[in-house]
């Protein structure tokens, strides 16, 4: 972490991290193809391309955009995507 530049904070419960996991592992298992985040990622998948990205939204409009709003006033003031 560095000081004002970089911060970290437990936003997701275990549980919910297991759930999200779940349905990670369930898509792997459809044998549905899976698009890479980057050319240099072997095993990260795209929320939303595996139907989250209603969840992502929510996420990023009820915790990330207030929070970014504070953090960063004029780079976070609005958040159009993910």
């Amino acid at each position: 972490i560095v000081p004002e530049l970089v911060y970290s904070f437990p936003i997701f419960t275990l549980d919910f991290c297991a759930l999200l996991m779940e349905e990670i592992r369930h898509f792997y298992g459809s044998k549905l193809p899976a698009r890479r985040p980057n050319s240099m990622n072997n095993y990260g998948i795209i929320l939303n391309e595996i139907g989250l990205e209603p969840m992502i939204f929510d996420l990023q409009d009820a915790v990330i955009q207030p929070l970014a709003s504070v953090l960063f006033p004029m780079e976070g003031s609005e958040l159009e995507s993910h």
